[in-house]
């Protein structure tokens, strides 16, 4: 199992030059691995004993990258072990399977589990959005700009949409909802001729 970053292969380190996250998977692939090997001494495979392994918060302290892999590499190295794992990052749950996944949600009646209809393959804004419950994951004032410029172009206000679009590019770069803005823009002029 490999979860050296790229930019780490080949150099010999020490535990201590190495991240929380790289330190923490360590030790729990390690404890596991071992824990199997005791539970499973005369097995020429111990690391496919079975078990329950309960896991809170398994993207604390990862990178991105490796919060998309480390279920699919602890599945791979423990494959008759059954992972129960909390996590709060749309990177691992777009990695799961829709009937593997529960979100749990505190109600005035107490916390309710319920499953998704989608989860795996979907973009983190779509897991962020649709099943963490965030509005959006832009900022608050982008947002609005955004939803100001919309606004104006449906008013008819095109010269003053333009002007937004530009002012909103200032401060965010180019960005694909500003791009079909101006395409909304140019439909209207075409439309209007």
């Amino acid at each position: 199992m490999n979860f050296v970053p790229r930019p780490k292969y080949g150099k010999t380190l020490t535990v201590n030059q190495l991240s929380d996250g790289e330190k923490s998977i360590i030790a729990l692939i390690g404890d596991l691995a071992r824990r199997l090997a005791i539970a499973n001494p005369i097995s020429e495979k111990p690391l496919h004993g079975s078990g329950v392994v309960l896991i809170d918060e398994i993207d604390l302290h990862l990178h991105p990258r490796w919060q998309r892999m480390i279920i699919l590499k602890l599945l791979d190295v423990f494959p008759n072990c059954q992972f129960i794992i909390s996590t709060h990052s749309p990177h691992v749950i777009t990695h799961v399977q829709p009937e593997s996944l529960f979100l749990l949600e505190q109600m005035d009646s107490g916390i309710v589990a319920r499953k998704p209809d989608e989860s795996y393959g979907k973009n983190v804004d779509r897991v962020l959005e649709d099943l963490m419950g965030l509005e959006t994951t832009r900022p608050n004032e982008v947002d609005s700009d955004l939803s100001r410029i919309f606004k104006t172009i449906d008013a008819g206000k095109l010269e003053d949409a333009r002007s937004q679009i530009a002012n909103l590019r200032q401060k965010i770069g180019a960005d694909p909802e500003l791009v079909k803005a101006e395409v909304l823009i140019k439909r209207r002029e075409l439309i209007s001729k």
